[in-house]
């Protein structure tokens, strides 16, 4: 009888640490999901100090999205007159 009962709590311990590193692993698995490192890049910046005349600056914005999106891709935007 004590020897069934030492099985038991054997198991009874091997339970619970298995269910502790299913909870720890679905816990890791959920905080790397919502803390990606999100990163805005200034590539080139124009400037419109110093531009005297007709001079005309282009006004555009391109765009790099990566990652898990539907369409990736560089992304130029131009500014509306």
């Amino acid at each position: 009888m004590l020897k069934i009962l030492q099985n038991l709590k054997i198991l009874d311990g091997v339970l619970a640490i298995g269910i502790m590193l299913i909870a720890v692993g679905v816990g890791l698995s959920i905080k790397d999901q919502y803390s990606q490192n999100n990163k805005v890049e200034v590539i080139s910046k124009v400037s419109g100090v110093g531009v005297t005349g007709d001079a005309q600056v282009s006004s555009k914005v391109m765009i790099d999205v990566s990652g898990e999106v539907i369409h990736p891709g560089v992304y130029e935007f131009k500014k509306r007159r």
